[in-house]
């Protein structure tokens, strides 16, 4: 049954996306386009400039073959591997780069903080990089940028990614960022991937501190498979239409106001309550809640001794992200099937 998790979560996403991109998201959709002046960006470095410190000094001459495709040649840049363009201007003005997905790719680098200068860059993808981090220092700079998945990356630090003007979509799964919750600061975003990261301690209380009181556009936020401790706080009761899975920590309650968020979980919190969010103490199931149109319950188990339990054991630090792979391996599948459904219903 673990293995359908995954799955799940998937097609939830699915739904959860079409909803979104019909009412819109919570960043401002004018933000990039205001900043057509360009402040801050240094203009000695042009796009092309930019991917050719990124191919130098992240060892491009190693990268798959496939991945490298054009970019150790005189060809336009938008015809080389992992870029996307689109014109500057509905004039068909010059081309930049709007997307870059380095996924896959065996950097070995700190990606230079030149890459924040692509002033149109969209979306970046660096996952699946494990010998590769990120700094953040330059993130201010990148005002058109929403999407940004650096999971498996060796990236140990988020420091600085509160100060990202745009981004909406953030995945950091599958790393090492014990102190991911306090380094994100205000940030909020639309999408909030971070299962296994082996976050720990308690939710802080400016966590999407960037969100007011009353909001109600969608949130999905994924914070399961970590070391998070305390409750589930009151501060997210100002989330009108949340979808979230906090499963596989060692949360030890839930504060009672959320369990009446009839919105949340597409509705499921309205049935069952706190349930529908975390299973409690003593009890158990493959997705640590509620959950499905049937509403199938959470089992009895002395042995699960934390909200949210996955499993008839006591949870423990060395038997962390023991379903790690499995649940990557599968959710991987998935996710190619959602963003296959999205493109096709969109």
């Amino acid at each position: 049954m673990y293995c359908l998790r995954p799955v799940f979560t998937s097609i939830t996403l699915v739904i959860f996306i079409v909803r979104s991109l019909a009412s819109g998201s919570h960043s401002d959709d004018n933000k990039c386009a205001a900043t057509g002046d360009d402040d801050g960006y240094d203009e000695n470095y042009s796009d092309v400039d930019i991917l050719h410190i990124i191919y130098s000094k992240c060892g491009g001459r190693r990268w798959p073959k496939e991945n490298r495709t054009n970019w150790d040649s005189n060809m336009n840049v938008c015809f080389w591997s992992g870029v996307t363009c689109a014109a500057s201007d509905d004039d068909g003005g010059e081309s930049l780069v709007t997307a870059l997905d380095l996924s896959y790719h065996r950097l070995s680098c700190t990606l230079p903080s030149e890459v924040f200068n692509l002033r149109r860059l969209t979306t970046l993808d660096v996952s699946n990089n494990p010998r590769m981090t990120i700094k953040f220092s330059g993130i201010i700079y990148a005002n058109c940028l929403e999407t940004l998945d650096m999971s498996a990356t060796g990236t140990k630090s988020l420091s600085g990614i509160e100060y990202a003007p745009s981004l909406d979509y953030l995945r950091i799964s599958n790393s090492y960022l014990p102190n991911a919750l306090k380094e994100m600061g205000n940030l909020a975003v639309s999408y909030l991937f971070m299962e296994n990261c082996r976050a720990k301690g308690e939710i802080p209380d400016n966590f999407f501190g960037n969100i007011e009181d009353d909001y109600d556009d969608h949130i999905f936020m994924d914070i399961s498979n970590n070391y998070l401790t305390g409750t589930l706080p009151y501060a997210f009761s100002r989330f009108n239409d949340l979808y979230l899975t906090a499963d596989d920590n060692f949360f030890t309650g839930i504060d009672p106001s959320l369990c009446n968020m009839t919105d949340w979980n597409d509705g499921m919190v309205e049935k069952y309550g706190c349930d529908a969010l975390m299973c409690p103490m003593g009890t158990y199931n493959d997705f640590g809640r509620r959950y499905g149109s049937s509403g199938i319950a959470c089992e009895k188990c002395k042995r699960a001794t934390y909200y949210g339990s996955i499993e008839c054991r006591k949870k423990t630090m060395s038997g962390h992200g023991s379903h790690s792979l499995q649940k990557l391996v599968v959710l991987s599948a998935g996710l190619t099937f959602a963003v296959a459904l999205v493109k096709k219903l969109w």
